[in-house]
């Protein structure tokens, strides 16, 4: 806040004022510009003017500036109520008040000065950036940002209302705008580290990493031990692939916080330092143990380490705290088929199935399940899902080709058992030349097709490793 104290003859308000009042506003007068510039002696002054002449509009007025910046702000407010009622056309006493009132968090009153104030002078820039920074914080984001337009059309150098624009532009999710406000600002201003910072952060909000890795190196240079831009550095630098920078900027932060240990151990598991990353993750979940993301992760490194019991628990925990998404669910399935409880297993895998009904891993370990309870329905239902959807592994087919042979469906069949083969020869035209032994056979549909014989022709080279040496083809090994 930038105030000057008054001298008595250019705010004279024509009010008659004892001549000895004016002999002490005179004597105040002469400390402007001294060392007793606002101190209690030049106080003492006007408060005698003010004794002696209550109506003296211009000691009033110096005495509401000393006040303010001896950070008396009641004495202040005192002569500034004052001085309004002696000068209620006078706009900066209310402009002024406005400003300690906001200071007090009274922003009702100091807004209702502000517009008082514009209505009698609406070419004061400050007023209108104030009003904004009121809107702003009383949550009118489209009235804050026309009094900052306002200002700045008023005084195009308020290079401070350009970083309010662009934080209510922020809020808006306006990244453009916003951006260009901080842009900017750091044009004439590009030490200053805040916006160097936020400008960061929007990038980084807005998908643009590269972007935000050159803000936030920009203001590393400013304040390199800043503990904020240390962590934004170190997360991003884990995002990007960059481990090295990323722990040379984590190192150096607070090494307790639990973004920073889970970022560690987000990089200890990528180097497959899995005993590592589960001693940062507990760290971290201790500290923050609402963080559902931190279970899930810890749960993944547990699993890494085959503790599939203790995985299970962190999946749970991570699924308790709402984080019902599909690599918690599929890895919850995962831990239960290892420790044998199938029935669990499926149930997370209808769950993870739900929340991605499109990711056709899970309808393929739904089908393995099934298929091995014999519920050949369900299996054939989800292994063709699990094609549709991008998975096609030779198992699945060989067990599709069976299905549909055993249902009379040759065409079918033959589409999956030759899928089957071409996928892996070595193991599945010996299992073929084995099933066609038995006298009835699951392949029967499909055994005298040229196009099925054919397929074994192709492949007749192919040994079957569980038969003797006696009963070998001559001429294959």
């Amino acid at each position: 806040m930038s105030l000057l104290l008054a001298f008595w003859l250019l705010f004279q308000a024509g009010a008659q004022i004892d001549r000895r009042a004016v002999e002490w506003f005179r004597k105040g007068e002469e400390l402007i510009g001294t060392p007793d510039q606002f101190s209690d002696r030049q106080a003492e002054l006007f408060e005698r003017a003010v004794h002696i002449s209550p109506a003296f509009a211009s000691a009033r007025y110096n005495l509401a500036v000393i006040y303010l910046q001896q950070k008396k702000l009641d004495q202040a407010v005192e002569h500034l109520d004052a001085l309004i009622e002696l000068e209620p056309e006078d706009a900066r006493g209310l402009r002024m008040r406005a400003q300690i009132r906001f200071g007090q968090g009274q922003m009702e009153p100091a807004r209702m000065d502000l517009d008082r104030g514009l209505r009698i002078n609406p070419r004061d820039p400050t007023a209108w950036h104030l009003l904004g920074v009121i809107h702003f914080q009383q949550g009118r984001d489209q009235d804050a940002i026309d009094a900052f337009d306002k200002a700045l059309d008023l005084d195009p150098a308020m290079a401070q209302t350009h970083i309010n624009l662009a934080q209510v532009h922020q809020k808006l999710g306006q990244v453009e705008e916003a951006q260009t406000h901080y842009e900017v600002f750091l044009k004439t201003h590009p030490e200053d580290f805040q916006a160097r910072f936020r400008l960061g952060l929007l990038h980084l909000n807005a998908g643009r990493k590269k972007d935000a890795l050159r803000e936030f190196l920009k203001a590393e240079t400013l304040k390199p031990d800043d503990p904020g831009v240390l962590r934004e550095l170190g997360g991003l630098y884990v995002e990007l692939g960059q481990p090295e920078e990323a722990k040379r900027r984590l190192s150096r932060s607070t090494r307790t916080d639990a973004w920073n240990l889970a970022n560690l151990g987000v990089i200890a598991r990528r180097e497959k330092r899995y005993a590592d990353a589960e001693r940062y993750l507990r760290a971290a979940a201790e500290q923050s143990p609402d963080n559902e993301q931190l279970w899930a992760n810890l749960g993944d490194v547990l699993s890494f380490q085959k503790k599939h019991q203790e995985a299970v628990e962190a999946y749970g925990q991570a699924l308790a705290l709402g984080h019902e998404n599909f690599s918690t669910l599929y890895n919850m399935a995962a831990m239960h088929v290892s420790l044998g409880m199938k029935d669990k297993a499926e149930d997370f895998l209808r769950r993870a199935i739900e929340v991605s009904p499109r990711e056709g891993r899970a309808h393929y370990s739904l089908a393995v399940l099934l298929d091995q309870r014999k519920e050949v329905d369900g299996a054939q239902r989800h292994f063709l899902e699990a094609l549709r959807n991008g998975v096609d592994r030779h198992q699945g087919r060989f067990r599709l080709a069976l299905f549909f042979a055993v249902q009379s469906q040759p065409e079918e069949a033959m589409v999956h058992l030759t899928a089957a083969i071409r996928m892996e020869p070595q193991t599945y035209v010996p299992r073929v030349r084995r099933i066609l032994t038995q006298v009835r056979s699951d392949l029967d549909v499909i055994r005298y097709r040229k196009d099925f014989n054919d397929l074994l022709k192709e492949y007749e080279s192919v040994p079957d490793p569980k038969a003797s040496p006696s009963s070998r083809t001559p001429g294959n090994p």
